[in-house]
């Protein structure tokens, strides 16, 4: 059931927002508005007033990127105490938190629908102005971290055609390419980390879920869906058990006893990036993207490195470990068992990094893609360009194919035999964070969907 607004809030903002608008225009006569509304936070936890102008973006070097990020204006926020009354009602209502999880989202829904109400009511009176004043004036609300396809979808409810037309050039709204199948029916806001071994699969996201899928050839079977309050940000798998960092360290869950997590490390940094050896004798963790910390098995601490940072890879056979080098201007490759360095590879802003065996590891920067021989001095035998940063590397259990994942949500595979692209896709992420081979023609992968949708996308090559 879809959630109703409230009168007594509605009131509140109504007047509010009127009172907050006609200051807004006495203040800025001249300004050419071309933004107007409410700016909320996903928890509508806090509602305020917020507005951008054409002449608000004088003086920024890329203006354009700034347009629809309403919480740059100079005009964000303006009198933000003719919102005080909100606040105060809003203070007053149940605390989403202490809400069950269908409770909150219908306190969530009513807030929502109350400040639409509210602006549908002030467009009636004709408070944004009518004709040509209107058509460029975008009404709407505007939260905090929105999809393109989320500010889209509130645009609609409230503005003309007109002033719709002003909007929708800036946005970049993704549908799946390629077909995947969707895993997980609980919906998430991120997946930070993936990995898959012996025929499971497990994400873990930064809302604080675990997820894990057996896979066969034929499908995918859930086996967990887990959730804490604190933020995860990665994940392995040992033999019977789970390992994960969090904000809090290193936690272990047996894949038995699920309920039950031992602390494995205890940090105040939150633990960002986990690597283990192929053996499984040790766990390379990195905290804070910038400290480097080598466990044991047992959780003792073997070496510690302060420089960390992506990327984090080990070689397959385990002799060697890919870590940020200094000041991310190359990739130290380490010894695993003293943490010393041994060879670099040049690549300045690495943000990624998989090595198809001991000998020939890919790296990744903001210019491309490229891949690194030892039999040449670890020089670049092979690139690709790329437009955006790539945030994972994986070699395809042979090692025939190359696959990345980008901030703009690309899935792309090259053919390391021919250096053709195999595979270029999309799911509706806004951006991809990690993927994982499940064998040699499906590929996991997850990341960041601000309209919460399936956890885990899966591809197959084709052919």
């Amino acid at each position: 059931m879809s959630a109703a607004p409230d009168e007594s809030l509605v009131t509140a903002l109504a007047s509010a927002l009127r009172a907050n608008y006609q200051a807004l225009r006495a203040a800025h006569p001249d300004h050419r508005l071309y933004a107007f509304g409410l700016y909320i936070t996903r928890d509508a936890l806090f509602i305020g007033p917020t507005a951008a102008s054409e002449e608000g973006l004088r003086g920024r070097d890329d203006p354009e990127s700034y347009r629809w990020r309403l919480s740059s204006s100079p005009l964000h926020l303006f009198e933000e105490d003719t919102f005080d009354p909100v606040q105060t009602l809003l203070a007053s209502r149940p605390d989403p938190y202490e809400l069950d999880e269908d409770e909150m989202a219908a306190e969530v829904g009513t807030r929502l629908e109350s400040c639409f109400a509210a602006l549908e009511t002030l467009d009636r009176e004709g408070l944004f102005g009518a004709g040509t004043d209107r058509d460029g004036l975008v009404v709407s609300i505007f939260s905090a971290d929105e999809s393109d396809r989320l500010r889209l979808d509130h645009a609609k409810r409230l503005n003309p055609p007109t002033a719709l037309a002003v909007l929708e050039p800036a946005l970049a709204i993704r549908e799946p390419v390629g077909d995947p199948q969707l895993l997980g029916e609980h919906q998430t806001y991120q997946v930070a980390s993936l990995d898959y071994r012996d025929g499971v699969l497990v994400a873990a996201a930064t809302s604080g879920e675990l997820y894990g899928w057996r896979v066969t050839p034929e499908g995918f079977e859930e086996l967990f869906c887990l959730k804490d309050e604190d933020e995860h940000w990665a994940v392995l798998l040992e033999e019977g058990s789970v390992l994960y960092g969090s904000t809090g360290g290193i936690r272990r869950r047996a894949l038995d006893a699920l309920e039950e997590p031992a602390v494995v490390l205890e940090r105040e940094a939150k633990v960002t990036q986990l690597a283990a050896a192929p053996d499984r004798a040790m766990v390379v963790a990195d905290e804070a993207y910038e400290h480097l910390v080598a466990l044991a098995p047992d959780g003792k601490v073997l070496w510690e490195r302060e420089l960390g940072g992506r990327p984090l890879a080990f070689a397959p056979d385990g002799s060697s470990l890919a870590a940020a080098g200094h000041n991310g201007e190359c990739v130290s490759l380490l010894d695993p068992t003293s943490g010393s360095e041994h060879a670099v590879v040049a690549c300045g802003g690495t943000t990624a990094a998989a090595f198809a065996d001991a000998g020939v590891v890919a790296v990744a920067n903001r210019a491309g893609v490229h891949v690194h021989a030892k039999a040449e001095g670890w020089a670049s035998v092979r690139s690709w360009p790329i437009e955006v940063a790539a945030n994972a590397l994986a070699f395809s259990p042979s090692g025939t194919h190359l696959a990345g994942v980008f901030d703009d949500g690309l899935l792309r595979v090259w053919s390391m035999a021919t250096g053709g692209t195999v595979l270029e896709v999309n799911g509706r992420q806004e951006s991809l964070l990690d993927l994982a081979w499940l064998d040699e023609t499906r590929i996991a992968a997850g990341g960041r969907d601000p309209d919460r949708g399936a956890p885990v996308y899966v591809w197959t090559l084709p052919g």
